[in-house]
């Protein structure tokens, strides 16, 4: 009975240290929606990010301003919704743009995902 269960104890340290291993010579780097192999062809890992980021059609140099952007382009925005769009609209104007969590008008996980993709332009 003994020797069963130091078998599978050897076992499962065994597939454990595998797994540290093979998870440790991965290089993955996070990006919107999931991660991607920073190694992959010798790519640098901010070569990797932008190109994930152009796959999803987000453009990182082009922000969007949540005081004159269409509702349009506000639910391309990842998390935000159609009534989430509205409500941006309906409480414009925003000083900043942290005064869509403070005003209530997206949940603040929306926001930590929207964060870097908006500005709020003073007109």
């Amino acid at each position: 009975m003994h020797k069963r269960i130091i078998k599978t104890l050897a076992l499962s340290l065994a597939l454990a240290l595998c797994g540290v291993a093979t998870h440790a010579a991965e290089k993955k780097v996070p990006v919107m929606g999931g991660t991607v192999d920073a190694t992959e062809e010798g790519m640098p890992a901010a070569k990797h990010a932008a190109k994930a980021k152009k796959k999803k059609g987000i453009s990182p140099t082009k922000l969007v301003d949540i005081n004159s952007a269409s509702k349009a382009d506000l639910v391309k925005l990842p998390g935000v919704t159609a009534a989430m769009a509205d409500k941006i609209i309906a409480g414009r104007p925003y000083t900043t743009k942290s005064k869509l969590i403070t005003k209530d008008v997206v949940p603040v996980s929306v926001f930590t995902d929207i964060d870097k993709l908006i500005i709020a332009k003073q007109k």
